[in-house]
């Protein structure tokens, strides 16, 4: 999602012969992986999609949780061999707010125990929060 809100979500389908979706992971997003089978895009085309947006976006993504979503995104293009695929910085990072972010493993900490983890829902949050930071930050200077 970028500055405007503008932005996609996309569950993933599965690959054959790929890491099983497990039941931790089920939980914590609230998706069945019978439901990424039958709703989910093909991995192909999302990598793609992600690496377009990250190019368009400078190569510079915004996370709360980068160490995590480095991993995801880095299995993500390996598994279609494409480039690694933008840069991510933490929200600290990108806002100069010397706030903490997440731990860098989806699920850990008191914060993500507490609610369901869902990409669309997450990216509009970290947004809002990105804004009202450097918005902070702008009008202080």
């Amino acid at each position: 999602m970028d500055e405007a809100g503008l932005g996609e979500s996309r569950l993933i389908r599965p690959a054959l012969g790929r890491t099983p979706w497990p039941a931790k992971a089920e939980a914590l997003h609230g998706i069945a992986r019978a439901m990424l089978a039958a709703e989910g895009a093909n991995h192909r085309g999302v990598a793609r999609r992600a690496a377009a947006a990250a190019f368009a976006a400078a190569e510079r993504v915004v996370s709360d949780a980068p160490e995590w979503d480095r991993h995801c995104l880095d299995r993500l293009s390996e598994a279609v061999r494409l480039p690694r695929i933008g840069r991510i910085i933490g929200l600290s990072d990108a806002t100069g707010a010397g706030i903490a972010t997440g731990t860098g493993k989806a699920g850990s900490g008191p914060v993500m125990a507490r609610r369901r983890q869902r990409a669309r829902p997450d990216a509009e949050r970290l947004r809002r929060r990105f804004l009202l930071l450097t918005c902070r930050r702008t009008s202080r200077s």
